[in-house]
């Protein structure tokens, strides 16, 4: 019997010893990557929601949906640039003219 293990063993050995490795990495990185989806926004992304749904009474019952739909009192990284565009096309529709810029760093956001 230990003959036939070390002859299966033997020509894996080397992909064994990478393989791992490398998956262990990218499973520790799909993790990672899914915690900052779901963290949530900081300044200056906060304060564009924010001010926008401070003054809009669409974009604060939108956001307060939101916050109900998602069960959080904050917006998840991955939902904001869906919710910062649709809470100033509703501001707009309130008639409050600011244009406020979304800022996006990263393309893996996700429709709320």
């Amino acid at each position: 019997m230990p003959e036939d293990l070390r002859s299966f063993f033997l020509p894996w050995r080397v992909g064994i010893l990478f393989g791992v490795p490398v998956v262990i990495i990218l499973v520790a990185f799909r993790l990672f990557v899914d915690h900052r989806a779901n963290s949530p926004i900081v300044d200056p992304y906060l304060e564009v929601i924010n001010e926008t749904s401070l003054h809009s009474p669409r974009a604060r019952q939108r956001l307060e949906q939101y916050y109900a739909e998602h069960q959080r009192q904050t917006v998840a990284s991955k939902h904001y640039p869906w919710m910062c565009r649709e809470i100033q096309r509703l501001a707009a529709q309130d008639g409050i003219t600011k244009s406020l810029n979304c800022p996006i760093i990263l393309d893996n956001y996700e429709k709320p």
